[in-house]
């Protein structure tokens, strides 16, 4: 079973106190990147032109704070989703009910 961390992004302190958004660090295999992606694929598809790199930083900021703000709610709210599984005994053909709890295993700091 292979386990799926969700991570948003989050900026890259460069210097104490410094922070910035670098693709390499910062975005790394994260939702902000996943969402920069699907903006590119999208806009060229809708607009049939390539997305300028123009205003890119502050997109990036934007992605980024967006999905650290929908993976801290989901991470704040995990304990209220739950799965349900219904079996149905093929001889008996009395149901079963199985409900569990998710962990979403989301790290907001990317920790290793």
């Amino acid at each position: 079973m292979t386990n799926l961390y969700l991570y948003p992004g989050k900026p890259y302190e460069y210097e104490p106190g410094k922070f910035r958004l670098d693709d390499n660090v910062a975005m790394d295999e994260s939702m902000a990147l996943a969402i920069e992606e699907e903006m590119k694929y999208v806009f060229e598809k809708v607009k049939a032109s390539p997305f300028s790199d123009m205003g890119k930083e502050d997109r990036s900021l934007l992605f980024m704070a967006i999905s650290r703000g929908v993976l801290r709610y989901l991470r704040d709210n995990q304990n209220l989703i739950k799965i349900t599984f219904n079996f149905k005994d093929p001889i008996t053909n009395q149901v079963t009910e199985i409900s569990a709890n998710v962990n979403l295993n989301i790290d907001m700091d990317k920790s290793e």
